[in-house]
């Protein structure tokens, strides 16, 4: 009798724990934004990073694997640096997307791949055709362990915990057909905050589409040009 309780208290606490496991790192938890390590900036938006830099005074060390972005998608063209940002295709804006990872022995983060705060990203630089930094974005890795898929559309939170609560005008994104709550939440939604100098646009992602779970977060920081 006494082995079938526990048999059943042991399903139970199994059950409990997947449910746990699917839904709780994807709800709103403030106590693990409050936790998370701000963004590393050194003086930048993104580590040393900024809007308005020119190219030649981009950082030579500490950073890898340079290629063309593609708004998200993993990249295919490689370049030997920076300054090779014109060999990529322009944008419809005339920008060029230089993607790049964190050479992991100089990065300060434990983390898989390139990390932002902890959540493995894919990273990229916006160049104008003079060479100066217009924008920098970043998206959740779509091919990051299911763990931190799990927890993607969290980094959103981080983000404008780091750059200031306050002064973020957000919209919910429009829901198609077919979207649905997923353990309960529905995100899609997207903030936007002017600095002067420069705007930033945090944008997040939960919920059960036709065609699986999205989950996921998106950042970009554009120069306000005159």
């Amino acid at each position: 009798m006494y082995s079938k309780k526990l048999l059943l208290i042991q399903l139970i606490l199994a059950s409990s724990l997947a449910a746990f496991a699917t839904y709780t790192t994807a709800a709103e938890d403030d106590d693990a934004i409050k936790r998370a390590k701000a963004f590393p900036h050194a003086g930048g938006d993104i580590r040393e990073f900024r809007v308005g830099v020119p190219v030649d005074d981009l950082p030579a060390l500490g950073y890898r694997r340079f290629a063309c972005g593609q708004n998200g998608k993993p990249p295919v063209q490689r370049l030997e640096g920076w300054n090779d940002y014109a060999t990529c295709p322009a944008d419809s804006e005339g920008l060029y997307e230089v993607a790049f990872q964190y050479d992991n022995d100089d990065a300060g983060e434990s983390v898989e791949g390139t990390g932002v705060a902890g959540h493995p990203v894919l990273i990229s630089l916006l160049l104008n055709s003079e060479g100066i930094v217009d924008g920098i974005r970043f998206f959740t890795d779509p091919e990051a362990s299911s763990y931190n898929i799990r927890r993607s559309y969290i980094l959103a939170g981080i983000a404008r915990t780091r750059f200031g609560w306050q002064g973020f005008e957000c919209v919910d994104l429009p829901r198609k057909g077919g979207e649905f709550e997923l353990g309960g939440v529905f995100h899609k939604e997207r903030c936007v905050k002017d600095f002067g100098d420069r705007t930033i646009a945090i944008e997040k992602y939960f919920y059960r589409a036709p065609d699986g779970k999205v989950n996921k977060a998106f950042l970009e920081i554009r120069r306000n040009v005159d």
